[in-house]
């Protein structure tokens, strides 16, 4: 396997288990859909966008979404002190390909709140009956 497919699946790899983690928070009710974006911002902030060889290959290559950092900020971001912007065009770029992986944060929460509201709920039935089941007087 060559350098690039290695570095293709790594990146990838970074991009689904981060999109899981936060999804997987968001559902359980750990991270408010509101906090989402800062841990999404905090998994871009990472060997894909501080080294610019990293950076470079995210944007040429690998990423879905090379054009992120324009189409969030504009074009005059491209350029970083006379120089190609490498790094926040991988970061947004990250940036946009985690989220395409989460899709709505919003209604993956409140898809999870309702779920464990449902199996409250279930929780407290079957607690109910086994306290039925216990209770003396129930039983005469």
């Amino acid at each position: 396997m060559g350098e690039m497919e290695t570095m293709r699946q790594e990146y990838w790899g970074h991009v689904r288990t981060s999109a899981e983690e936060i999804e997987a928070d968001l559902r359980s009710g750990a991270l408010d859909p509101d906090d989402a974006m800062e841990r999404v911002e905090y998994s871009c902030d990472s060997q894909w966008s501080i080294y610019t060889y990293r950076a470079k290959c995210v944007v040429c290559f690998l990423s879905d979404n090379p054009n992120a950092l324009q189409g969030e900020l504009g074009a005059d971001e491209l350029l970083c002190d006379g120089s190609i912007n490498w790094s926040g065009m991988a970061f947004f770029a990250m940036r946009a390909d985690i989220l395409e992986q989460i899709g709505d944060m919003e209604a993956i929460a409140e898809e999870g709140k309702e779920e464990r509201e449902a199996a409250e709920e279930e929780g407290e039935s079957v607690r109910d009956r086994v306290q039925k089941l216990g209770d003396p007087a129930y039983h005469e």
